[in-house]
C-alpha cells in the first residue's frame, strides 16, 4: 500500500510541475522603474577656526610715507557712436485715384474659372539636421545672431518666413522650404517632392497647411503628408509664385508672374491686367481690415480689389514710383507700402503719407515692413539693413550693429516676441530685443576687456580695464548712443594700465587698485599713488573696501591685506594669521565683522583682534573664494571658484549651483541691487536670484549666450546696477547692459511633440514602410523590419501610428523636441513608460531615450516639458505594442492547454495500468521487505551489542587512569610533607602517564565519533609521501628510542601520493605507536613504502613483538573489541585508534590487512590508489 501511495504523490507533483509550467508562459514580471526624489541645496553648519594669536605673529604696522602726486589734467571727451535719428514729419501726397476697372462691365472682361486639378505625391521624410549654435558677429552691440549654410541651412538666402500653430518656423530659402522648431531644421526639396526648390514665400493657413510659392515651380500645398501641386498645367497663369494670402472667408490668393489668381478649394479664379489688375508681374498680396485685397506688382503700382472693382495706384495717380515691393498692414489698419528705392508709404484710409531720406529713413530700397508687438514699425532695407520706427525716431541696424546681412529680405515675429530677419547672405538673423547690449573697443573704450565698474556718486560709470587704464561714461542712460566716454590714463597719473578694483568715499574720492602699480586715489585735481615703497603690502591689488571704523581695506594678490587709517599702513598676511595671501574679495558686513575671501585659503573673517578660517579643512565647500556680499536680510553671500553661491544665515552655509539654476559653478561677481535681488556673474552669464516658496527657497534665473549674453565669462567683482534698474557687467571681451525693463513680456504656448521613433538606434523609413507594406527593411545589425503593424503615419513628423512590433523589436529610442525659439537649451523634460515606469523620470535636458529589451505588452510612453519660466507643455502620449513570440500567444497557449490536458489525461491512464499491475506485485513486495526488515532488525541487536561493548571497554578504561588518579591524590592530601622530592615527582610522573593515556583514550574516542557522524572532510592533495610520514612520527620514534626499540624508516624520498595528509598521518601515527607498545626492548620495527602498479602503493609496518593470535586478528577493526592489552611494559592500549585507521584507509578506497602470529611479530600492510581523483 505504501507503494501505491508514492505512486499517486509522485503523478501529483508531476501534475503541480506541468501547472507551474503553463503558469510561466501565461504570465511575465515586469521590472518597475521609479523616478529620483528633488532634493534641497547641501546645506551644513561649520565651525571656524580661530587662529590662536599665540601661535602668530603681529600684523606689521608702518607710517604710510609720502605718494607720488600728479596733477590729473582735463579729460578728453568723445561721443558714443548714434545709430537713430529724430523723424521729420512724411510727406502728405495729394493721391486721387480715378482709375476703377470693373470685371465683367464696361468692356473689361470676366476672369477665367478653372476647375483645380491638383496632383499630389507622397512627401518623403525631411532630411533633419541638428542647428549650431548661431553666429555672432565680433562687433554686436544689439544681440544679434544668424543661422546660416555653417549652421545647418542649405542657402544663406532668405526669402519668406512664417509660423504654424506649435511654434516651428518654416523658411523659403533659394534651395528648398525649411522647418526649424529651435534645436533642428527640416529640409524639403524636390528629393522629397518638391516641384522647386528655389522658395519665393511661405504661408500658413487656418487649415494647418502650408503653402510655398516656387520660381518656376508654381505653388505647393503640404498637409504634412502630401504635397499638392498648383501650376500651369494645373490652371495657373505663370510658375512663378511671388506672394500667397488668405482671405478672411478662407480662400487662398496667390501673386504670379501671370496675375492673380484665388483658389477656392475647388476652382482657381485668374485676374489679370485684362480684368483690371494693375499689372500681371504681381509681387504681394495683403487682406486689410475690411476684406479688400492689396496687391503690389512690380512695375504697374498698386491695386485695391473689393471683389467687385479694382482701384488703381501709379505714379500717374501721384506715387512716388509705380516699383511696390511689400504691403503690410498694421493694429490701426493703415497700410504700410515699401517702394523699391524711395522710402515707403502709409495710407491711413484717407491719405497717403511718404516717408524717405528727409524723413529719417536713409534707405529707399525697402523689402519688408512689420509691425512688433510693442507696436514698432521694422523696415527691412536693400542696403542699410533694418530700420525701427517707434513713431519718433528710426534706429538702424545694419553691420556696425551686429546684424549680419544690409540686405533684408523679409521680417517675421514669433509668439514668443523674437524678431526674424531674412536676409541674403546672413541666412536667417535673430533678434531677442535690446535686452542685452555691449559696448567694446570698437564702440570707444579704452579696452574691451573690463575688470571693475563702479557708479560714482555724480552718476558717472567708472570702468577699470585690462590694459586700457579707466573708462568714464559720463551719462549712463545714453551708454549705447549719444553718451560720452573720457579716458583717465596716464594724463591723469594713473601708471598702470590694468585697473581691477575701483572704490569711492563718501567724499568723492576714487581709489584704484591696479595690476602692479599700487592703489592710486583721486580727489578731483591730483592722483595720488601708495605702493610698497610707502607701506602697502604689495602692488598687485585685487580689492578696495571700507572697514567698520572707517579704515580702508586694500586685498593684494600675493601680499595678503593691508588697512589703511589715514595714517599707517597695518599690514595682515598669513604669518599673523590670515588663511592666504591672495585676496581676492573684502567686505564688511553689517555687524562690524571683516570678511576677506582668497584664492586658495577660504574666506576668513577679522573682528578686530583675531581671525577665523573658514576652508574646506573646516567644512566649507571651496578654498577659492572670488566675491562677498551682503543681502537685505543679512544674509553673507560667497561666490566660490567651482561651487556656485554658497549664502551663510549666521548658522548654516548653503550651496546652490548649476544643479539649483545656476549656469556655471565658477562664480566671479555678487551684487545686490536697490531692489533687494541678488545678480551673480559666472564663467558663462549672469544669473538673476529673488525669494520664492521653492524647496530652495530662492528661484534662479540664468541669462546665458542664447539670452543674448554673448560675453566671454564675467570678470572678478565686475558687476555694477544703474539707477533705472539696468545692471552691467565686465567680461574678458565687452562691456554688457542688461536692461531688464526690455525683456520680452509677451507669453506664448508651449509645444512639445515626438519627432522620431528609432529601432535599434537607427532611423527607420517609416513613411516607406507604410507605403510598400511588402517590402523588407534590414537594419545594421542583421535584423530585418517585417510582421510590422501600423495603422497610418502622422502628419509633420512621419511617426507610426498603432504600432505593433514583433518581440525581437524591443529597443525603441523616442525622440521628443519642445518647439521653442527662446531658451531652448534650458528646456527640462521628464517622461515615463506605462507598462514599466511607476513614476515620472526626473527632468533633464535629453531629448531622447531609448527603452530596451521590452517585454511583450501594451504600452503608453509619456513626455512632458517646462521652460525656464516654469511655463508647462503639452503632454504626449504614444501608445504602442510589443508582440508576443508564437510561443506567448493565445492560441500557443490554448493548443498547449489542450496539449497538457490530452498528455495527462493519458498519463493517468497509463499510471491506472501500472497501478493495476503494482497491486499485483505489492504483496510480493510487502513479503521481501518483511523479511528485509526482520534482517535489519538483527543488524540493529548486533549495533546494540557492540554498543554496549564499547561503553564497556570506555568504563574499563576509564576507571584505570581515574583509580590512579583518585589513589595518589589521596595518598598526596593525606600526608603530602611526609614525602620526598623523589618520590613526588614519581607521584607527578605517574599522574602525568595517567593523564596522557586519558587523553588518548578520549582522543580516539573523538575521533570515532566524527567519523561516524562523517563531520571529517576529506581533503586530498598530493603530498611527499616521506617528508609527511617523517613529520608525523616525532614522539613515536621518540617513544621507541626511550624503549630501545630499533624504527626504520624506508620510503623513497621522490615518492608522491594524492591523499588526504591529515588522515594518512593518523593511520601511520596510531599503527606505529602500537608496534612500539608490543615490541620489547631491543625490538625491531620497519616502515616501508613501494609503488605495486601504477597506480597503487602498498605501505608495511613491521614489528618483531609479540604478536597477536587469529582471535585478537578476527577483532581487531571491530567495535567492541577486547584486545586492547597493555604493551610490554605495561602501556595501555583502548583498542579504538585501529579500528578509526580502517575507517580512515577506507575513505581513501585503500585496504588495510595484518599478519601476525603470537610472539612473532606482527604486519600491517595498507593499499591505496596513487590518485583520488
Amino acid at each position: 500500500m505504501d507503494m501505491a501511495c508514492n505512486k499517486l504523490t509522485n503523478i501529483t507533483r508531476q501534475l503541480r510541475i506541468i501547472a507551474v509550467v503553463l503558469f510561466f508562459f501565461t504570465a511575465c514580471k515586469e521590472s518597475k522603474v521609479e523616478d529620483e526624489k528633488v532634493s534641497a541645496p547641501e546645506s551644513k553648519q561649520i565651525v571656524g577656526k580661530v587662529v590662536d594669536k599665540s601661535g602668530v605673529e603681529d600684523p606689521v604696522t608702518i607710517v604710510a610715507g609720502n605718494p607720488s602726486r600728479f596733477y590729473a589734467k582735463q579729460l578728453n571727451k568723445r561721443v558714443i557712436h548714434e545709430n537713430s535719428v529724430i523723424s521729420n514729419p512724411p510727406v502728405k501726397l495729394n493721391v486721387i485715384s480715378t482709375n476703377i476697372k470693373y470685371p465683367g462691365r464696361e468692356g473689361v472682361p470676366l476672369p477665367k474659372v478653372i476647375p483645380a486639378k491638383i496632383k499630389s505625391v507622397i512627401a518623403y521624410p525631411p532630411a533633419r539636421v541638428t542647428a549650431k549654435d548661431a553666429y555672432v558677429r565680433d562687433k554686436n552691440p544689439y544681440n544679434f545672431s544668424s543661422i546660416a549654410k555653417l549652421q545647418g541651412l542649405r542657402h544663406d538666402q532668405i526669402r519668406s518666413i512664417t509660423e504654424d500653430s506649435t511654434g516651428n518656423l518654416w523658411l523659403g530659402t533659394d534651395d528648398g522650404l525649411t522647418k526649424f522648431d529651435g534645436r533642428y531644421l527640416y529640409h524639403y526639396t524636390k528629393d522629397q517632392g518638391l516641384t522647386n526648390s528655389l522658395i519665393l514665400t511661405v504661408k500658413y493657413d487656418s487649415k494647418g497647411n502650408i503653402w510655398a510659392g516656387t520660381f518656376r515651380g508654381g505653388a505647393v500645398m503640404f498637409d504634412g503628408r502630401e504635397f499638392h501641386m498648383f501650376t500651369t498645367e494645373e490652371g495657373l497663369p505663370s510658375d512663378i509664385v511671388n506672394w500667397i494670402e488668405e482671405d478672411n472667408s478662407g480662400n487662398i490668393w496667390f501673386a504670379t508672374g501671370g496675375g492673380i489668381v484665388k483658389y477656392d478649394g475647388k476652382n482657381l479664379t485668374v485676374y489679370t491686367q485684362e480684368n483690371g489688375l494693375c499689372d500681371n508681374d504681381t509681387r504681394y498680396l495683403i487682406t486689410d481690415k475690411y476684406g479688400k485685397l492689396w496687391v503690389s506688382s512690380n512695375l504697374g503700382g498698386i491695386s485695391c480689389f473689393n471683389g467687385e472693382s479694382f482701384t488703381n495706384y501709379t505714379k500717374e495717380e501721384g506715387l512716388p514710383q509705380n516699383e511696390v515691393t511689400s504691403l503690410y498692414e498694421d493694429t490701426r489698419g493703415d497700410i504700410w507700402m515699401g517702394l523699391s528705392t524711395m522710402g515707403i508709404l502709409k495710407y491711413d484710409g484717407y491719405f497717403f503719407f511718404h516717408y524717405s531720406k528727409q524723413s529719417g529713413l536713409t534707405d529707399g530700397g525697402v523689402r519688408s515692413i512689420l509691425e512688433d508687438y510693442k507696436g514698432n514699425i521694422w523696415i527691412g532695407s536693400t542696403t542699410s539693413g533694418l530700420f525701427k520706427f517707434d513713431g519718433k525716431r528710426f534706429t538702424n541696424y545694419n553691420l556696425n550693429e551686429g546684424l549680419g546681412s544690409d540686405y533684408v529680405r523679409c521680417l517675421h515675429e514669433d509668439r514668443s516676441g523674437n524678431l526674424w530677419i531674412g536676409t541674403r547672405t546672413a541666412g536667417l538673423v535673430r533678434y531677442k530685443g535690446d535686452v542685452f547690449t555691449h559696448l567694446t573697443a570698437d564702440d570707444g573704450l579704452s579696452n574691451s576687456r573690463v575688470m571693475s565698474i563702479h557708479r560714482a556718486l555724480n552718476g558717472s560709470v567708472w570702468l577699470g580695464t585690462f590694459g586700457g587704464y579707466v573708462t568714464i561714461i559720463d551719462n549712463p542712460k545714453d551708454i549705447n548712443g549719444g553718451g560720452t566716454l573720457s579716458l583717465f590714463g596716464p594724463d591723469q597719473g594713473l601708471t598702470s594700465s590694468r585697473v581691477y578694483s575701483l572704490f569711492e568715499e563718501e567724499n568723492g574720492n576714487m581709489w584704484m587698485g591696479t595690476d602692479g602699480g599700487g592703489v592710486v586715489i583721486y580727489d578731483g585735481t591730483y592722483t595720488y599713488t601708495y605702493t610698497t615703497k610707502e607701506g602697502l603690502c604689495d602692488n598687485t591689488i585685487r580689492d578696495i573696501a571700507r572697514g567698520n571704523n572707517g579704515d580702508i581695506w586694500i586685498g593684494t594678490y600675493g601680499g595678503g591685506a593691508s588697512k589703511y587709517d589715514g595714517k599707517s599702513f597695518t599690514n595682515f598676511s598669513v604669518k599673523s594669521g590670515l588663511s592666504g595671501n591672495n585676496i581676492m574679495a573684502i567686505y564688511t558686513d553689517r555687524n562690524g565683522l571683516v570678511w576677506l575671501g582668497s584664492d586658495g585659503g577660504g574666506v576668513s573673517t577679522y573682528n578686530g583682534s583675531e581671525f577665523t578660517h573658514y576652508t574646506t579643512k573646516e567644512g566649507f565647500f571651496s578654498n577659492i573664494v572670488n566675491s562677498i556680499t551682503e543681502d537685505k536680510d543679512g544674509n553673507i553671500w560667497f561666490g566660490t571658484g567651482g561651487e556656485g553661491l554658497v549664502r551663510f544665515d549666521g548658522k548654516y552655509f548653503t550651496r546652490y549651483g548649476v544643479k539649483e539654476g545656476l549656469n556655471n559653478d565658477y562664480v566671479m561677481s555678487i551684487l545686490i541691487d536697490s531692489s533687494g535681488v541678488i545678480w551673480a556673474g559666472s564663467r558663462y552669464g549672469i544669473n538673476k536670484i529673488t525669494k520664492d516658496s521653492s524647496l530652495s527657497g530662492y528661484k534662479i534665473r540664468s541669462y546665458n549666450y542664447e539670452d543674448g549674453f554673448i560675453g566671454m565669462g564675467c570678470n572678478l567683482g565686475s558687476i555694477e546696477d544703474l539707477p533705472d534698474g539696468n545692471i552691467l557687467t565686465g567680461t574678458n571681451d565687452r562691456l554688457t547692459r542688461f536692461h531688464g525693463d526690455k525683456e520680452i513680456q509677451k507669453s506664448a504656448p508651449f509645444t512639445l511633440h515626438l519627432t522620431n521613433l528609432m529601432i535599434f538606434n537607427e532611423e527607420i523609413p517609416w513613411t516607406y514602410i507604410f507605403t510598400n507594406r511588402d517590402s523588407i527593411f534590414q537594419l545594421n545589425n542583421g535584423l530585418k523590419l517585417k510582421n510590422i503593424n501600423l495603422s497610418d503615419i502622422s502628419k509633420w513628423n512621419n511617426i507610426p501610428l498603432d504600432l505593433e512590433l514583433p518581440h525581437k523589436l524591443n529597443y525603441i529610442t523616442f525622440k521628443y523636441i519642445a518647439v521653442a525659439q527662446d531658451e531652448i537649451d534650458k528646456v527640462r523634460y521628464e517622461y515615463k513608460l506605462e507598462g514599466l515606469d511607476l513614476n515620472w523620470h526626473k527632468t533633464s535636458a535629453i531629448t531622447e531615450i531609448p527603452y530596451v529589451n521590452l517585454s511583450p505588452g501594451n504600452y503608453t510612453f509619456k513626455v512632458r516639458a517646462q521652460s525656464s519660466e516654469g511655463v508647462l507643455s503639452n503632454e504626449v502620449s504614444y501608445k504602442f505594442r510589443i508582440k508576443p513570440p508564437w510561443w506567448q500567444t493565445v492560441w500557443f497557449y490554448l493548443i498547449l492547454s489542450i496539449g497538457a490536458i490530452t498528455i495527462i489525461y493519458l498519463f493517468i491512464k497509463n499510471r491506472e495500468r501500472a497501478l493495476r499491475v503494482d497491486k499485483e506485485l505489492l504483496q510480493k513486495k510487502v513479503e521481501e521487505q518483511t523479511e528485509e526488515l526482520l534482517l535489519k532488525n538483527n543488524e540493529l541487536e548486533v549495533l546494540n551489542e557492540e554498543k554496549d561493548k564499547l561503553f564497556s571497554i570506555i568504563a574499563h578504561d576509564l576507571r584505570g587512569p581515574f583509580s590512579s588518579f583518585l589513589g595518589l591524590t589521596q595518598i598526596m592530601s593525606e600526608d603530602l610533607t611526609s614525602f620526598t622530592q623523589e618520590e613526588i615527582k614519581s607521584f607527578a610522573d605517574n599522574m602525568n602517564k595517567s593523564a596522557k593515556n586519558l587523553y588518548d583514550l578520549l582522543e580516539n574516542l573523538l575521533h570515532w565519533s566524527r567519523m561516524q557522524r562523517q563531520a571529517i572532510p576529506f581533503n586530498p592533495t598530493e603530498i611527499a609521501l616521506r617528508n609527511s610520514i617523517i613529520d608525523c612520527l616525532g614522539w613515536v620514534l621518540d617513544s621507541a628510542k626511550k624503549k630501545g626499540v630499533n624504527f626504520t624508516v624506508d620510503i623513497p624520498e621522490t615518492m608522491k601520493v594524492e591523499a588526504d595528509e591529515s588522515m594518512i598521518q593518523t593511520v601511520i601515527r596510531n599503527i606505529a605507536s602500537n608496534s612500539v607498545k608490543f615490541t620489547p626492548k631491543g625490538g625491531d620495527i620497519n616502515l616501508t613504502a613501494e609503488l605495486i602498479s601504477d597506480n597503487e602503493i602498498e605501505i608495511r609496518i613491521k614489528d618483531n613483538g609479540i604478536g597477536m593470535d587469529k582471535e585478537i586478528q578476527g577483532n581487531i577493526f571491530k567495535v567492541g573489541n577486547k584486545g586492547g592489552r597493555s604493551g610490554t611494559e605495561g602501556e595501555p592500549s583502548t583498542g579504538l585508534g585501529l579500528m578509526i585507521c580502517k575507517d580512515l584507509v577506507d575513505q581513501h578506497k585503500g585496504t588495510i590487512i595484518v599478519e601476525s602470529a603470537p610472539m612473532a611479530g606482527s604486519q600491517f600492510i595498507i593499499r591505496m590508489p596513487v590518485k583520488q581523483r
